[in-house]
């Protein structure tokens, strides 16, 4: 299977939108409950992710495949880096969603690096980012090479659950 990564039009938040959800319901599914997961809106997503395309500010990319969009990756200046670590980690990792039947692809890896390039080419040489750690898909970071560098209580759906901030101080 070939797939593309490109740069989103600002008409296919709504498809991004449906995408993120799906994804994000299947990745946390048995992680928090189906109420909290039954009241994600792929509306609002949606609009998020058309605000991130028409800001223009940061990375923020698709993958498609036979003409639909099966990932997304959103790459940024560092925003949740912990203020300790804030001199480190300058660039930021703050989405990666690939649905579950196109995994191990490489789309992920192709998103991730793209992300990588972004913020290199911005002069940014260092990343960061949350995952919580029932979350498999740090398994996915670090074979990309991050290393847990912080372990904290966060909020996330509904609940405090443990997060692991991973970084790369040298992308």
């Amino acid at each position: 299977m070939h797939y593309e990564i490109r740069e989103p039009l600002e008409d296919e938040s709504d498809e991004m939108g449906r995408v993120h959800v799906k994804a994000w319901a299947t990745t946390y599914g048995g992680i928090v409950s189906e109420q909290y997961i039954r009241t994600l809106s792929v509306e609002a997503h949606a609009e998020d992710w058309k605000q991130r395309i028409i800001s223009s500010a940061d990375f923020v990319r698709v993958a498609t495949l036979e003409g639909r969009i099966v990932g997304l990756v959103h790459t940024c200046f560092a925003r949740t880096v912990p203020v300790e670590f804030s001199h480190e980690f300058l660039g930021e990792l703050n989405s990666i969603y690939v649905v579950k039947e196109y995994h191990r692809l490489g789309i992920g890896r192709a998103l991730f690096d793209g992300g990588v390039h972004w913020l290199k080419t911005s002069g940014i040489n260092s990343m960061f980012l949350w995952v919580i750690d029932s979350n498999p898909a740090k398994h996915f970071y670090e074979r990309m090479h991050g290393i847990p560098i912080v372990r904290k209580q966060i909020p996330f759906a509904e609940k405090v659950v443990e997060g692991i901030g991973y970084g790369w101080r040298s992308l």
